[in-house]
């Protein structure tokens, strides 16, 4: 039996609409189940840390000024290079110095596919002008820029970008923030 052309064009669309619906559910569930990865992993990693050693040795928070997270596109050669840097007001919560070996960054591409770069830590000296592998002393704040530099493989990111970002410590501690939004220099007033 032969459909009529209006109720073929519906079944069509109704297909289609079947799986757009498919493909923005299958972003949710592959989220879900790195979000599930990640925890198990972290609950994992607990158990085989050194006794003796801190879990948890500083909070960061973003610096209030408009600039504090920013990107900008470069170029390394002829490839298209991005600089992703974030300034943080971060504080020792742990008994002793505190260094900071380095910072991650990650986030999603195409809604689900994530992705992290390895960045940068420079901490301000309390005692002078000057950044850089410096300690941070017990219950004391300072200034942490964190920078990032990597290829472009994919599209440009919009003029803002939302990525979470992880201050590592000398113990290899992870201290996540989660939901940064970065700005593109040239839309800081938008």
């Amino acid at each position: 039996m032969q459909l009529p052309t209006w109720a073929a064009i519906m079944a069509t669309i109704a297909g289609l609409a079947g799986i757009a619906t498919l493909i923005s559910n299958l972003g949710k569930i592959f989220s879900a189940v790195s979000s599930l990865l990640s925890w198990l992993t972290g609950r994992l990693k607990d158990k085989d840390a050194a006794q003796g050693l801190p879990k948890r040795t500083i909070v960061a928070v973003q610096q209030s000024q408009i600039n504090a997270l920013w990107w900008h596109l470069g170029r390394m050669g002829d490839r298209p290079m991005v600089q992703v840097v974030g300034d943080f007001n971060t504080t020792n919560v742990w008994t002793d110095n505190v260094r900071l070996t380095g910072a991650i960054l990650r986030y999603r591409h195409w809604g689900f596919r994530s992705h992290t770069v390895r960045g940068d830590a420079s901490v301000k000296d309390l005692r002078s002008a000057y950044s850089g592998n410096y300690p941070i002393p017990p219950n004391e704040m300072t200034r942490v820029r964190v920078g990032f530099h990597y290829l472009l493989k994919h599209r440009t990111p919009g003029k803002r970008f939302r990525a979470d970002l992880a201050i590592i410590d000398q113990f290899g501690n992870h201290h996540w923030i989660r939901g940064l939004v970065f700005r593109h220099t040239d839309a800081m007033f938008d």
